[in-house]
């Protein structure tokens, strides 16, 4: 009986260990990166690569009041964050165009060509903008946007682990804020329009600073030193170079860009702030923007 009690256990501790190595063991689901924007590589290409490069490196050497919007890819390698590109690959003859001009321009800007630049725009800000000496305005979210809904109680099983889980973001110094296309975008400060790409076309690697981000504006802020970027843009209705102020119409929601003209990517305002101090730039991250944005109520939206 003993023996056969033996055998018993044995044959199911068999049985068992065969259908576990049957089950495939759980793959851990890694998120694709999104896709990078190529092209096919020309000399043309090479040579406005080189030029845009070299302007902007003529310009950072004699910087003045009156360049100071000629370059819009010196302009968007200001407004991106320290280190931002520094590992872009900008000698790849099919790399992004744009990325390439920007990251070469970025190497160059070390954090006292940066004061100097900011240094110019306040400047300009002072000279040009007959509120300069006014307080600043109150922040105005740029569009009446959909609140995210909110997440449903984790399981009992889950409850533990999500606990020490991160709030699940689009970007992590950035938010998308949803709306129908073609909604009025309201600037959220006054201040210089630094940046105004309106020329975004699907594949035409110069018609744009930033394929993925495609008609974007970026507006600097002068009362709080720092930089907000509004991406995706349908149409744009400022100019480098020209004063807004808060709550000004720069363009309408669409979905031009790399990114945003996917499948199920567009009907969406893409949003930064950048801040910038002592020739640092921080990006805000999105739990900050949140805050800042939640804050404040959309024109036009009652309570």
């Amino acid at each position: 009986m003993r023996a056969a009690a033996v055998l018993t256990l044995a044959l199911f501790l068999f049985a068992g260990s065969a259908e576990a190595a049957k089950k495939k063991p759980k793959k851990h689901r890694v998120p694709k990166p999104p896709p990078a924007f190529t092209v096919t590589p020309s000399d043309d290409i090479e040579q406005r690569v080189e030029a845009e490069s070299v302007k902007a490196t003529e310009i950072l050497h004699a910087l003045s009041s009156e360049n100071l919007f000629e370059s819009p890819y010196l302009a968007a390698s200001v407004y991106y964050h320290d280190g931002f590109l520094n590992d872009f690959p900008d000698e790849k003859p099919e790399a992004d165009p744009a990325r390439r001009i920007v990251s070469r321009i970025g190497r160059t800007l070390n954090a006292e060509r940066k004061a100097a630049f900011v240094a110019l725009l306040l400047q300009y800000w002072c000279e040009n903008a007959s509120d300069a000496d006014a307080p600043p305005p109150e922040f105005v979210v740029p569009i009446p946007y959909e609140r995210p809904a909110p997440e449903p109680p984790p399981s009992k099983k889950k409850r533990k682990r999500s606990r020490r889980a991160r709030p699940r973001q689009n970007h992590d110094s950035a938010l998308d804020l949803f709306t129908d296309e073609g909604t009025p975008i309201r600037s959220a400060t006054r201040g210089v329009v630094l940046l105004a790409d309106k020329e975004w076309v699907e594949g035409e690697a110069f018609s744009t600073t930033s394929q993925r981000g495609g008609n974007s504006v970026i507006v600097f802020d002068p009362d709080a030193n720092r930089f907000l970027r509004y991406a995706h843009l349908q149409d744009v209705s400022v100019s480098a170079g020209d004063l807004v102020g808060a709550g000004d119409r720069i363009g309408t929601v669409g979905h031009t860009g790399f990114n945003a003209s996917r499948p199920k990517h567009g009907r969406h305002l893409h949003f930064e702030i950048n801040e910038f101090n002592a020739g640092q730039v921080r990006p805000l991250k999105a739990a900050e923007l949140w805050s800042v944005v939640r804050a404040q109520r959309p024109r036009g939206e009652t309570p």
